[in-house]
C-alpha cells in the first residue's frame, strides 16, 4: 500500500531486536498525571521489585498499565507522520524510524481512544493525526486493528466535528490508503458500498450520498422482504389450520360411521345364538377381535364342550395372535378342551 513490507513492530520489541527508547519514554510520560505516574510505578514494581525505567519495565508498563493516554508528543509525531509524503519512500521510511522511537501509544494494550484532543486541533492537524494512525496500522506499527481499530475511534471523533465535506474526504483518503475492511466506518458493508459508489461519483461528499442512497434501498428491501416472509407465514400458518381442522373433521365423520357400523353389525351378531356367532366372526375377518363386545368371548363349558372340532380349529386359528383379555382367555379353553 505504501511501498514498504508490513511487519509487526511489537514482534521487534518483545524479541529485542529494537529494545525501547528510554530517552524517548521519559519524553511521552513527562506530562503525566501524579496519579497516573504512581500507577506505572506501580505495574513496574510488581513485576521487577523496583520502579526503574528498563527495557523489560517499559515493555511490562505497555502491556499492563491498562490505560495509556494520547501524549502530546506522540500525538505531534503522528501529525507528522500523516502528512508524510506517501509516494517518497525515503520520506515514509524517516517517519516511520520516528514513530519506532515514540511508538509506546500505538502499540500499548489499553491505549485511550476518546481522542478528545480532536475536538480542539485545527482541521487539518486532526486529519493529518487520523492519517498517521491509518498508516501506523496499514505498516504494522499499531497493536488495534480490524473492528477495534483506532482509525474508527478517531474517525467518529472527526466526523461529530466537521461538516460532510470535510469528513467525507478524509474517510475517502482512509479507504483508498488501507486494507482494513472495518474502517473508517466501523461496517464493512458501508465502506464495500463506498468503494463502489465513488467509481462515479464527482467528490467524496457525492459518494456518501450515493451511498446512503444504496443502505436506504438495501432497508427498504429488507424490511419488503421481512413483511413478505412473515405474510408467507402468516398464509401457511392459517393453511394449516385449516387443514388440521378438515382432518379434524374427516377423522370425527370417519369414527362415527365406524360406530354406526359397528352398532349395526353387533345388532346382527347378537340376535345370533353363541356358536353361529363364532362361526361367523371366524368367516369374516374384515373387523378385529376389539371390534366386538367383548361377552361374545364368554362361553359356558357345555357351549365349549359341544363345539365341533372345525370351529373350534378355526376360532383356534382366529384367537391365535391374542396375548391378553377376553379372547386370550376364551383361546386358552379352547385349547384345553382340545388336549382334553
Amino acid at each position: 500500500m505504501f511501498g514498504l513490507p508490513k511487519i509487526r513492530l511489537w514482534d521487534e520489541f518483545w524479541r529485542y531486536r529494537l529494545p525501547p527508547d528510554k530517552e524517548a519514554f521519559a519524553e511521552v510520560i513527562r506530562d503525566w498525571s501524579p496519579a497516573l505516574l504512581a500507577k506505572l510505578k506501580h505495574v513496574i514494581k510488581l513485576r521487577f521489585g523496583d520502579e526503574r525505567f528498563t527495557a523489560p519495565s517499559i515493555m511490562e508498563a505497555m502491556q499492563h498499565l491498562g490505560y495509556w493516554p494520547l501524549d502530546q508528543v506522540t500525538r505531534g509525531v503522528l501529525i507528522e507522520f500523516g502528512n508524510t509524503d506517501i509516494s517518497s519512500e525515503s520520506d515514509l521510511r524517516g517517519h516511520l524510524d520516528k514513530l519506532r522511537r515514540y511508538s509506546f501509544y500505538v502499540l500499548a494494550s489499553g491505549a485511550g481512544i476518546t481522542f478528545e484532543c480532536i475536538r480542539i486541533l485545527p482541521t487539518a492537524d486532526a486529519a493529518a493525526l487520523i492519517r498517521g494512525l491509518n498508516i501506523a496500522e496499514e505498516c504494522g506499527y499499531s497493536q488495534a486493528g480490524g473492528s477495534v481499530s483506532m482509525v474508527n475511534w478517531s474517525f467518529a471523533v472527526f466526523r461529530q466535528q466537521h461538516p460532510l465535506p470535510l469528513w467525507a474526504e478524509l474517510a475517502d483518503w482512509i479507504i483508498t490508503h488501507s486494507t482494513n475492511p472495518y474502517i473508517p466506518f466501523n461496517f464493512q458493508r458501508t465502506r464495500y458500498q463506498w468503494e463502489v459508489c465513488r467509481e462515479a461519483s464527482e467528490s467524496p461528499a457525492e459518494t456518501w450520498r450515493r451511498v446512503g442512497e444504496t443502505e436506504r434501498r438495501r432497508q427498504k428491501e429488507k424490511a419488503e422482504r421481512a413483511e413478505r416472509e412473515s405474510r408467507e407465514t402468516q398464509e401457511r400458518a392459517i393453511q394449516r389450520a385449516v387443514e388440521r381442522q378438515k382432518n379434524r373433521e374427516e377423522h370425527e365423520e370417519r369414527r362415527h360411521l365406524r360406530s354406526l357400523e359397528r352398532l349395526g353389525v353387533c345388532s346382527k351378531l347378537e340376535k345370533m345364538p353363541s356358536l353361529e356367532r363364532l362361526e361367523r366372526l371366524c368367516a369374516e375377518k374384515v373387523y378385529p377381535l376389539d371390534f366386538f363386545p367383548k361377552h361374545f368371548a364368554d362361553l359356558d363349558e357345555a357351549t365349549i364342550a359341544t363345539m365341533p372340532d372345525v370351529l373350534r380349529s378355526a376360532l383356534i386359528d382366529r384367537l391365535d395372535d391374542r396375548w391378553k383379555g377376553v379372547w386370550r382367555k376364551l383361546l386358552n379353553r379352547l385349547r384345553r378342551g382340545q388336549t382334553g
